[in-house]
């Protein structure tokens, strides 16, 4: 059975070369986690603006589907 102990010296050696180049260019590790957070920000927030991407933050529906679509209906007639 494959373990992350098993997964992790492949994954470490997939990343040196990245890392390498990124140490030639001066990119620090936080400049990268900076990078990243910032990357995630203008992600969520560009599904926010998109008409279909606040399906993805409407947690107050048992049955997340696009606006516009119809939602099934359960037996007793209610709206899922």
């Amino acid at each position: 059975m494959i373990s992350v102990y098993n997964i992790k010296p492949k994954f470490q050696q997939l990343l040196r070369p990245v890392l390498g180049k990124l140490h030639d260019w001066k990119i620090s590790p936080n400049q990268l986690s900076l990078f990243a957070v910032l990357l995630s920000a203008l992600l969520g927030f560009g599904f926010w603006l998109h008409p279909y991407g606040k399906m993805f933050f409407d947690f107050t529906r048992r049955v997340i589907v696009p606006h516009g679509t119809q939602c099934a209906r359960r037996d007793d007639g209610k709206q899922l």
